[in-house]
């Protein structure tokens, strides 16, 4: 997805953006232009990222994941290197779960990719084809994911308002530096927001 990275690239844009949204996908945790892919790190091809033993996951309870819930919804995305706009749909499944969808048209009919966001025992997950991010960071308004499982990168979604947030994608280089690549997500006019969205 666009906002979360593309598996084996930026996981198809999005969030989640993921669904590391904008995948989007993120995401986003997480679709991206051909354009826009990395070269292959040998690295992915293992079960885990690069350093993942170095990672330090977030402790996610039940009510945490809750945090997660202003994420709920229909999102339209712009920039990265997008000429054109992506959307999203972002529904909550259970106790447990959210579900990513991305949609290349506004009225999310033609669908691009999936992903989901899981909590498994106290980690919090994010899934796009073959690719997993884990959670490192999450409040009400922020949650971070580093690499797990075939990626590279890691990405960040910051809620911005009652209607909108932002997916970060920050993708490593060869000379050491790291890329970012940014995305706009705004709700789409007319469509149900989440609980939590609605504070």
């Amino acid at each position: 997805m666009y906002s979360t990275p593309k598996p084996e690239s930026i996981p198809q844009r999005s969030l989640s953006v993921l669904l590391a949204l904008f995948t989007v996908y993120v995401v986003i945790g997480c679709a991206s232009p051909d354009d826009a892919e990395e070269p292959r790190d040998p690295a992915s091809d293992d079960d885990t990222a690069p350093d993942a033993s170095a990672i330090d996951p977030a402790r996610v309870t039940g009510a945490d994941f809750d945090h997660l819930q202003w994420l709920d919804g229909a999102w339209r995305g712009t920039g990265g290197d997008m000429d054109r706009p992506f959307f999203e749909a972002i529904d909550r499944v259970n106790d447990s779960t959210m579900q990513i969808r991305v949609y290349s048209d506004s009225a999310l009919t033609q669908l691009e990719s999936t992903g989901e966001i899981v909590r498994s025992g106290d980690t919090l997950l994010h899934r796009s084809g073959n690719s997993t991010w884990i959670a490192t960071e999450l409040d009400s308004a922020r949650v971070h994911f580093e690499p797990k499982k075939h990626a590279t990168n890691n990405f960040t979604w910051e809620r911005t308002s009652r209607t909108g947030w932002t997916a970060v994608l920050r993708y490593p280089q060869s000379d050491g530096a790291t890329r970012d690549v940014v995305y706009t997500l705004e709700r789409i006019s007319g469509t149900p927001e989440g609980p939590a969205a609605q504070k």
